[in-house]
């Protein structure tokens, strides 16, 4: 007689994966980008698929990853110019799942609304939370779970949640699309130029989106304008050299940073 053992329960952990020594290469970080943008193609097909059969909170999730691809993407753009980007920083930004949305996020908060975004601690804890709102419900999708004394299931996201979340998935990649190559474009463009340029370049976009002239960021941002970003360029930098330099112009814009 054959005596049949228990089958075992299979446990699914998070191994921890070793940071490599650098980056990846530019031109890796453009395929990355391009694969990513197409993945999140997918992703969001899926999720229409999966509304369509009513699955709803599966559509959610698959929605809010493809969001988070397309942070991803934005992700690989920005660190083929950004100066100093540490292994750290470059694959916690790849691989977290917060910090992939916030990109989606930011880039929504600027180009949705007519006003600037306030003061730049503020803008980024609102983000931040938001981020974090987006995965924790995305992971409602996808597991039970057990709060307030009760299970939460993931059929609990409702039809207009994913709706919702395929909507804002759409815009995202329909904008990212559009703008892909011009930002290789910039990102490339940006590269080329010395440390200290690219250093002001980002502060500038920050600044930017925190101050009246948000239209104008919005429109660099919409459009990929290298024109109107020089111009926008040009009047940061006497900005800066009217408070007598950078860390000046820092104290007297925004402490936090």
């Amino acid at each position: 007689m054959t005596c049949c053992r228990p089958a075992q329960a299979a446990i699914l952990w998070t191994v921890p994966r070793a940071i490599p020594p650098t980056p990846p290469p530019r031109e890796d970080l453009f395929r990355l980008a391009a694969a990513a943008l197409a993945n999140a193609g997918d992703l969001l097909a899926d999720a229409r698929l999966l509304a369509e059969a009513g699955r709803f909170a599966r559509a959610h999730a698959l929605a809010t990853l493809a969001c988070e691809e397309l942070g991803k993407e934005a992700h690989c753009l920005q660190a083929a110019w950004v100066p100093r980007r540490t292994p750290q920083s470059f694959w916690a930004g790849f691989s977290n799942h917060t910090q992939k949305l916030w990109h989606t996020q930011t880039l929504a908060a600027v180009l949705e609304t007519d006003d600037p975004v306030g003061p730049v601690g503020q803008f980024g804890q609102r983000v931040r939370q938001q981020s974090r709102s987006a995965h924790e419900r995305k992971l409602r999708g996808l597991y039970v779970d057990y709060a307030d004394g009760a299970a939460k299931l993931p059929g609990e996201i409702t039809e207009q949640a994913a709706s919702e979340a395929i909507h804002r998935a759409q815009a995202t990649l329909d904008r990212s699309t559009t703008t892909h190559a011009r930002r290789v474009h910039h990102a490339e463009w940006l590269a080329g130029q010395p440390e200290r340029f690219r250093a002001t370049w980002l502060i500038f976009i920050v600044w930017f989106a925190t101050t009246d002239e948000t239209e104008a960021l919005r429109t660099v941002l919409r459009d990929g304008s290298f024109s109107m970003a020089e111009e926008m360029l040009r009047r940061f930098q006497q900005q800066v050299e009217s408070a007598g330099g950078l860390p000046a112009f820092l104290q007297t814009w925004e402490p936090e940073l």
